[in-house]
């Protein structure tokens, strides 16, 4: 056995996963990017969910020993083709990555020393930071940062209030976490399902680790499924995982947590809803189309601790000078000391 064999396989092995359907044109770099790791001890799976592009063509001309190739004969879905990458995995970790999205070459590396290295307190999930780019490759903005270490009820709140982004391709998880939790398919969960896999993970061992380094670029582009979905699917998911989150968090003892939950998420849909009809090409040129849209979703954000949050959203989607410049100076007055 040579050195560099002995030192692989006193690592954990890290499976990085990688569905992929007609994307051909965005696969090569995801899959080379995986390749590119400087962590040593890795499989590469990519599932292909009966594309009807050249994606099959490709795959069967690669030579590399750490890709395993599946061809799926009909279409499974996109969760369907998650569980399918997961079956097949035979790493400790796990890592979905989406077939246009890319690590940076130390991902791996550095996710993985967080989770060896978390000592005493437990990790269910290790996250990093994204960069958030467009269809050509071009920069939109960074991901935000997050405590280095906290408990999970707590990133999870943070994640209803929009301040802990989580991308499947910034996240590593244990494959047995995600065996026991039954995979990504989830009853009533369309769109959220990676965000219940992580949080059943992240619940089970109690804390969170988190990398400031940047491990990924999440690609945005008119593609992506999520951009897609009608509004109420959108929400109604935000709603079901909510719910799943706030029964998992009573069964520990966190009632306050779990009553909160259940607030943060008509405030998470008042946002999720602005962004969403705010992106809606017809809608561009019509603010009061936009406002009406807005408030026929009514029932997702009906809390009255919610109030604050809906009137800046209707703000947002008039946006006529003087409210941008009222907002602002709002802001300024309420963060300036007595």
């Amino acid at each position: 056995m040579s050195a560099g064999t002995a030192s692989r396989s006193s690592l954990p092995k890290v499976t990085i996963a990688i569905p992929t359907y007609n994307r051909r044109a965005y696969l090569e770099a995801a899959v080379a990017s995986s390749l590119a790791q400087t962590y040593p001890h890795i499989e590469v799976v990519v599932s292909d969910n009966a594309s009807t592009d050249d994606t099959a063509e490709w795959l069967r001309q690669q030579r590399d020993p750490r890709l395993v190739m599946l061809s799926q004969s009909t279409n499974l879905g996109m969760m369907g083709n998650w569980d399918a990458c997961l079956a097949r995995a035979q790493g400790s970790y796990f890592l979905l990555l989406s077939d246009d999205d890319l690590l940076e070459p130390e991902a791996v590396a550095r996710m993985v020393a967080v989770f060896e290295g978390a000592g005493n307190e437990p990790l269910g999930m290790v996250y990093g930071r994204a960069d958030i780019i467009g269809p050509q490759g071009e920069l939109l903005s960074h991901g935000a940062l997050a405590p280095t270490l906290e408990p999970a009820s707590e990133t999870i709140q943070g994640f209803f209030l929009s301040r802990r982004p989580t991308y499947p391709c910034t996240i590593l998880l244990r494959t047995a976490d995600l065996r026991a939790a039954g995979g990504y398919s989830y009853a009533g969960l369309t769109l959220s399902c990676d965000a219940r896999a992580w949080i059943a993970a992240a619940l089970r061992h109690g804390h969170v680790g988190f990398v400031p380094e940047v491990v990924a670029q999440y690609r945005v582009h008119p593609g992506r499924l999520t951009s897609q979905s009608h509004i109420e699917t959108w929400l109604d998911n935000n709603e079901t995982l909510a719910r799943y989150c706030a029964e998992a968090c009573r069964a520990r003892g966190e009632a306050r947590v779990a009553a909160r939950l259940l607030t943060l998420v008509q405030k998470m849909n008042a946002r999720s809803a602005m962004f969403l009809i705010r992106d809606i090409a017809e809608l561009k040129q019509r603010p009061l189309g936009r406002v009406r849209r807005f408030l026929s979703l009514h029932r997702y954000f009906r809390s009255p601790q919610c109030l604050p949050t809906v009137l800046l959203m209707t703000a947002h989607l008039v946006k006529p000078p003087f409210v941008g410049q009222a907002v602002r100076r709002f802001k300024r007055l309420w963060q300036s000391p007595c």
